[in-house]
């Protein structure tokens, strides 16, 4: 009598992970347009490896829309992008998958004029779909409330900008990886900070919180996208 061979059910893929890399920032005139973070560091090189660009603009007098991102000449895709209650101020996510070298140029872009540009970096790796799963958005008097669904064995990452002095920023739900503060010759460019983490297991509605201060005219904004494996 023969045996029929058994098979174990495969386990499932572990997290996507998810690494906070680097940050930098560049003072414009009132007149600039494009932003260029010459060498940029973008992270341990890898097959599956899905960089994500923060930027932070201050735009000069109108909504700062950023049109376009370009990591090492290649065109990044938005994720999510909201304007502070001071419309001036912009903060966005962008992603692209850059399977070889340390470090590019990253150009940021915008059609109206700016004084200053702040880029945070992060690596998504692992068994995770390059396309964004879901985001949210919030702006206004602190705290920033974003409430998103993530899938098991996926990951998220939030951003906030606050500007009108130094000040703090502060998160819940969410593990802080950085703040990047920017003093331009135009006056404060306040803080641009992040958070990231990953999870085994799916989070359903999970309220993440940016909480900032500033000075006296605080402007405020975050955001958060998540991400997933295939489907």
């Amino acid at each position: 009598m023969s045996l029929m061979p058994i098979y174990s059910p495969l386990s499932p893929a572990g997290p996507g992970t998810v690494t906070y890399v680097s940050e930098a920032g560049v003072a414009g005139s009132a007149s600039q347009t494009e932003f260029t973070f010459s060498n940029a560091n973008i992270g341990v090189a890898a097959g599956d490896r899905l960089v994500v660009a923060i930027v932070g603009t201050k735009s000069q007098g109108s909504a700062g829309v950023v049109s376009s991102v370009t990591i090492g000449g290649v065109s990044a895709a938005k994720a999510a992008e909201i304007a502070g209650t001071n419309p001036e101020d912009r903060l966005s996510m962008w992603y692209l998958a850059v399977s070889s070298g340390t470090a590019a140029n990253v150009v940021v872009t915008s059609p109206v004029n700016a004084y200053a540009c702040a880029l945070v970096i992060y690596n998504i790796n692992g068994n995770i779909n390059p396309t964004p799963s879901a985001f949210t958005v919030d702006n206004g008097a602190s705290p920033n409330v974003l409430t998103v669904s993530i899938p098991a064995v996926g990951v998220a990452i939030a951003a906030g900008s606050n500007r009108g002095g130094q000040g703090t920023a502060s998160y819940a739900n969410i593990t802080e990886r950085n703040e990047f503060s920017s003093i331009t010759s135009d006056g404060d460019f306040g803080i641009t900070s992040s958070a990231s983490d990953a999870y085994e297991n799916a989070q359903t509605n999970l309220a993440i919180t940016f909480s900032y201060s500033a000075g006296s005219s605080p402007t405020g904004s975050g955001l958060v996208v998540a991400w997933g494996p295939p489907s």
